[in-house]
This record gives structure tokens, sequence and C-alpha cells, in this order.
């Protein structure tokens, strides 16, 4: 029975924080591609079903310094995955990867039909597309790294987040 009312609470906590941080979603500037790509692999080990893949091999959309950032920590361990393989075009992809990086806003709507057919995490250093569902943003304000998390969508892409994410602070 506590432990229900633990998760209770603690589900009622992070829908208000991710409300009030979809608010100002819009206020972000985005993060360094480095920066983003470490944060991705550290973000996506508490994700359950990802975190236990073996290897991930994660889709970049119209965001080739980020796919060039992300080829350079291949082999990251991602809780007892690891990014296994980045693969970067300009078009929604034909086969089912792990991770879709949303790279341009015009291309948010056909992304998000993709993630959920196919059940694949979105990611984007663009927070405005939060709102627009996208799973999980990247960014920065008041020169702090920030990340907000759409649950809806995720529960959408058969995205299941460990509650120790709301302890999560991204740092170098």
């Amino acid at each position: 029975m506590r432990e229900a009312f633990v998760r209770m609470i603690k589900t009622l906590v992070l829908l208000v924080l991710m409300m009030g941080m979809s608010i100002g979603a819009m206020a972000y500037n985005k993060l360094p591609p480095s920066t983003e790509a470490l944060f991705i692999t550290q973000l996506v080990a508490y994700e359950k079903v990802l975190r236990e893949e073996k290897d991930i091999v994660v889709y970049v959309m119209k965001a080739p310094e980020v796919a060039k950032a992300l080829n350079k920590i291949i082999g990251t361990d991602i809780g007892t995955s690891k990014l296994a393989k980045v693969i970067s075009g300009d078009l929604i992809p034909d086969e089912r990867y792990d991770i879709l990086y949303i790279g341009a806003e015009e291309d948010v709507q056909t992304a998000i039909y993709y993630t959920r057919k196919f059940k694949v995490l979105s990611v984007t250093g663009n927070t405005s597309l939060v709102d627009d569902g996208v799973t999980l943003g990247l960014g920065t304000s008041g020169g702090k790294p920030k990340y907000l998390l759409n649950l809806s969508a995720a529960r959408a892409e058969g995205a299941t987040w460990d509650p120790a994410v709301l302890r999560f602070e991204l740092s170098e």
C-alpha cells in the first residue's frame, strides 16, 4: 500500500514538473552537439526498455553535427546496453531504429507518426518540439543544461521511464 502511494506521489510530482517545464520550453537555447550526445546517452539509461536492449542504434535526422558527436562516443554504456551505431539522414527512415533524433522543426509531425508507429524514442535539441509531441528535449536555460520529458509522448512511443530520472541533473 505504501509503495503504491509513493509511486503515485512520484508520478504526480513528475507530471507537475513536466507541465511546468513544458510551458517554458520555447525559452531554452541549444546545447553544443557534443553535450547533447553525452546527455542523450546519460538520460536514455533511465528508459527501462532501451537500457536493456544490448546494442542501441540512433537515427539522426537533419542534424549532422549531432550525428558526428554521437559517432565519437559509439561504445558508450547506456545502462546494460551500449551505443552501437549512429545513422544520419535527411528523411524519415524506412526501418525501425531505437532512437530518432529530430533536427528540423518542419519534420516533427511525420517524425512523431514514425516514432509512435514503430515504438521509437524521439529526442530533439529543439525544446519547443516537446510541446508538439517529442518525448525528450535538451537545451540550456540561464547557462545551465536542462531536459524536458513529455510523458504522454513517451507512453505513445512505448517508453517507460525510471522515476529516478527526476533526480538526474545534467552536468558535463
